[in-house]
């Protein structure tokens, strides 16, 4: 048996070695180790920095009893003293949000673009008029716009977040999906930006053209993920620890594989349609909605800082 094991998952287990099984479900199941819930997985997609994913091995989970004690050996894990799992093999993904070679603005705004047709052809999967779903999002699509009028580098939610937090059904309730799509979208603009900088002041191959050159935005990054933790602490009463976890996993710039491919394929250079389209599509994929939820999300914080399409003015680029 195989297994990748997330960088932040192996801390947990390396000084918090005993836990309980949380929940279980068909192709996965969830332990909390010291407060903190793991995610183990068979798939690569659903890979992150809190995630145990196996492969090359019978699946055990099947099996499986929530609240039963689980152990981390070093090498695999026992339930109630009984090995379930033993690697033979294990690979850290030790992930860091990142985008090696940032794109020209011009083609992020048609990457964009793109990601909103996909999103306007995958609505019809979602069920949101009975739960008042809607009208939250719209409300906090409004406020985000207005929030982000006289504040360029914003480091924290306007306060109809709030509502956000636990709205909805399913095992990540669908508010909580939409919010771990714009956290991450959000840490990201914030790389891309800065990327772009680096390249302008450095006269790189890519630089932006010297007649649109902008002084973009900088931000402590350290200060948008504390501001974002703040309000997951905040809030954390009106979720679950499942869904806690999600979030703060996107407060971190983190989250599932199939989310951060997305975004470094919106930012990247060189990516060509149908791998945006492909990537896209993994992420729909994700659950019932939540794949379509977190993508809702995506678009919210990109079209906003990239293209004002939230009420707003446009983040303002100022000539050197």
């Amino acid at each position: 048996m195989k297994a990748i094991i997330g960088s932040r998952a192996l801390d947990i287990l390396q000084n918090f070695p005993k836990g309980k099984i949380h929940s279980v479900f068909s192709k996965a199941f969830n332990a909390e180790f010291h407060g903190e819930l793991l995610g183990f997985v068979n798939t690569r997609e659903y890979l992150g920095p809190y995630t145990i994913c196996i492969w090359d091995g019978k699946p055990v989970w099947r099996e499986l009893e929530a609240t039963r004690a689980i152990c981390w050996d070093g090498g695999g894990f026992r339930v109630n003293g009984l090995e379930i799992m033993d690697f033979e093999h294990i690979d850290i993904y030790n992930f860091k949000p990142h985008i090696p070679v940032p794109e020209n603005i011009k083609n992020v705004k048609q990457n964009i673009f793109l990601l909103g047709g996909f999103l306007k052809e995958a609505n019809g999967r979602i069920a949101y008029d009975n739960l008042g779903i809607y009208s939250r999002l719209s409300c906090f699509v409004r406020d985000w716009g207005e929030f982000c009028r006289d504040k360029p580098v914003p480091t924290q939610f306007p306060p109809s977040a709030r509502s956000l937090i636990g709205l909805g059904q399913g095992l990540t309730p669908s508010g909580d999906d939409f919010l771990s799509g714009f956290m991450l979208a959000v840490i990201y603009s914030y790389i891309y930006l800065e990327s772009r900088s680096r390249a302008d002041s450095t006269g790189e191959k890519d630089a932006p053209d010297p007649a649109d050159k902008a002084v973009y935005p900088v931000v402590d990054i350290s200060a948008l993920v504390d501001g974002f933790l703040y309000f997951i602490r905040s809030n954390a009463s009106k979720t679950h620890i499942i869904s806690r976890q999600m979030l703060k996993a996107a407060a971190l710039g983190e989250g599932p594989k199939a989310l951060t491919d997305l975004l470094e394929c919106i930012f990247s250079c060189g990516i060509e349609k149908k791998r945006l389209a492909d990537a896209a599509l993994r992420v729909f994929s994700i659950g019932s909605t939540s794949g379509t939820y977190m993508v809702w999300g995506i678009y919210t914080a990109l079209s906003s800082i990239f293209e004002n399409n939230c009420g707003g003015e446009p983040w303002k680029y100022h000539e050197k």
